[in-house]
């Protein structure tokens, strides 16, 4: 099972002058990083940043980040139509840990790895730290540009690389994750249509027992192998 934790990070935004956590991105050489277009702001190319965790303290909601962070990072192509995004690291930090570039084809029923970082927590203060985590995901069949597989991850997972268990490298990019749930219902509105208190409190009871209802969802891909563009574009930086 290929492991490359120290080659995914968190991408940030830091034109504020502090590192705001939006998404994930991981390295594809010991200058350059992966991450999708849809983190980048409008289409500003500067002022980002990476950085492998963040911590937030209890008593004043400070957020900290370890020592020699962030690392200034520019975009250096993207793609809307496809969503992804090449990122370069500032000169004289060339150091990361590469995960390889995987161009062999993905079938269904195969596994695979991927590294997320879940922002969406860490920015809605319900975790006080923010790290990669790992999993292991079954692939349903691929489509024309993605590959849909058996997880939901948490919104700021997107850019996080599903890595074929085979030969270790990456083989696409998680992009969203659909849910199957409806949209939730309003309480309050649902209490403003019924005449009588004893009514309104029964149907407010049953609409929140069925919001704490576990819904599935599954992960989009983007297979990097469909996309000729970003190929041509990882040959030309001696990336593949």
């Amino acid at each position: 099972m290929p492991r490359y934790p120290d080659s995914v990070h968190i991408f940030g935004d830091m034109v504020s002058g502090d590192f705001q956590p939006v998404g994930t991105c991981f390295a594809i050489s010991p200058q350059h990083l992966l991450t999708v277009r849809h983190h980048m702001e409008s289409n500003r190319l500067v002022g980002y940043g990476i950085v492998p965790y963040v911590s937030r303290r209890r008593n004043s909601g400070a957020v900290e980040i370890p020592r020699g962070f962030p690392r200034p990072v520019r975009v250096l192509y993207f793609n809307t139509d496809m969503d992804y995004a090449i990122l370069e690291i500032g000169d004289g930090d060339w150091d990361l840990k590469p995960i390889p570039i995987s161009l062999e084809v993905v079938e269904a029923e195969m596994t695979l790895k991927i590294y997320h970082c879940p922002v969406d927590l860490f920015n809605d203060e319900r975790v006080e730290d923010l790290t990669v985590f790992s999993g292991c995901v079954q692939t349903a069949r691929p489509t024309a540009h993605h590959v849909t597989c058996n997880v939901g991850l948490y919104s700021g997972s997107s850019g996080g690389p599903f890595i074929s268990c085979r030969s270790g490298g990456a083989v696409g990019m998680h992009v969203e994750s659909v849910p199957t749930a409806a949209r939730d219902v309003d309480p309050m509105a649902v209490v403003a249509s019924v005449p009588t208190a004893e009514e309104a409190a029964e149907i407010v009871s049953d609409t929140e027992n069925s919001r704490g209802t576990n819904h599935a969802s599954f992960s989009r891909a983007l297979l990097f192998r469909t996309c000729p563009n970003l190929i041509r574009t990882l040959q030309q930086l001696r990336i593949l």
